[in-house]
């Protein structure tokens, strides 16, 4: 009985939830260890999530914050380099309705004689010098993203566990109920069956024989002692019997089809 009740208790308690295998290595020296050491966490654990995001966000850390500010300056150099291009070609390619004419931005000092310089060459020189640092900040940062190597941590397979050991705990709770529930109704209604009789019986008949036979004829003539086999007696059990019967049938085949589908 219990071991029928835990299978059926076992089959209707929810599954456990799906767990993902977490394989975690060790850095040593050339690389990650051979033997990792392996984990696993529900599908809709929290901390699943945050590993998740840490694997995928792992190898692309942000540049610093000296390749960006290299990256304004050469965007910059070149807007400037660009725009004193087109104005050394035309100097009526910017549109200024306000102004007459176009005048060039020259540096002045405040001395008697002005001193002029080639815009286009300087902004140019800048426009090179930017790029090419540029260049050299961006190829130092690939560099060290590329000897970052893999993650320590790898996501496995996804395995559904069957048991689980709250699922076992419940279940034989439930079994352990189911079979006290089974003793009590047997004490309450046991079963009618037959004994074979011991000497201590036969000797209380025999004692009870002798007795009858000293009473009167009137007390004794009703009483009339029997010896037959067993197989000439019949016994009717009482219907909660029955009922049990099928209680027991029923919850087998309920085990062997929730197992079996």
């Amino acid at each position: 009985m219990f071991l029928t009740a835990f299978l059926i208790a076992l089959s209707f308690l929810p599954k456990p939830p799906a767990r993902q295998t977490i394989e975690v290595r060790e850095r040593v020296i050339g690389g990650l260890s051979d033997s990792p050491r392996l984990y696993s966490l529900a599908l809709g654990d929290p901390r699943l999530v945050q590993i998740r995001r840490q694997i995928l966000n792992y190898g692309h850390s942000k540049p610093a914050a000296a390749l960006g500010m290299a990256r304004w300056q050469a965007e910059t150099a070149a807007i400037y380099a660009q725009r004193t291009n087109e104005l050394a070609v035309d100097p009526t390619t910017i549109d200024r309705p306000t102004l007459g004419s176009i005048t060039p931005v020259i540096p002045v000092s405040f001395t008697n004689q002005a001193k002029t310089i080639d815009l286009v060459g300087y902004w140019n020189q800048v426009d090179e010098q930017a790029r090419g640092h540029l260049l050299k900040l961006e190829t130092v940062w690939r560099q060290q993203q590329a000897t970052i190597g893999p993650p320590p941590v790898r996501l496995g397979n996804v395995t559904q566990p069957l048991l689980s050991g709250t699922n076992l705990g419940y279940a034989a709770l439930i079994a352990f109920l189911a079979m006290l529930l089974m003793a009590v109704w047997i004490r309450v209604q046991p079963p009618r069956r037959l004994v074979g009789a011991s000497a201590e019986d036969m000797q209380a008949i025999s004692t009870k024989r002798e007795q009858s036979q000293g009473k009167s004829s009137s007390q004794s003539e009703n009483q009339l002692p029997v010896i037959l086999p067993a197989a000439w007696i019949r016994l009717r059990q009482p219907i909660g019997v029955h009922l049990r019967k099928i209680v027991y049938v029923g919850l087998f085949a309920t085990a062997v089809g929730c197992w079996t589908i």
